[in-house]
């Protein structure tokens, strides 16, 4: 009975999580044109620049992702001196 009633009760937890998510995507499409009116003014651009832009974005993210070579390379030279200096 107890595993029933914590099944019922995480249920209607993701139910109400899944309709306020609902009723936020609604309210943000409804203020989207506002929106990006908004940022059209503030970034003097176009709203056709919006898709380039969240393109390069995506791309600047991306090269994140992993360290720049050369600080990959100092951090394997301090870890070797490290290393050197401990086994003396």
């Amino acid at each position: 009975m107890a595993t029933l009633t914590v099944l019922l009760v995480l249920t209607m937890l993701l139910a109400n999580f899944l309709y306020q998510n609902y009723r936020q995507v609604l309210q943000i499409l409804e203020n989207e044109g506002h929106a990006m009116s908004v940022a059209e003014n503030v970034a003097r651009c176009k709203r056709e620049d919006f898709p380039r832009y969240l393109q390069e974005e995506l791309l600047y993210l991306d090269s994140l992702k992993a360290d720049p070579p050369e600080l990959t390379a100092r951090i394997e030279y301090a870890n070797a001196l490290k290393k050197y200096y401990e086994s003396k």
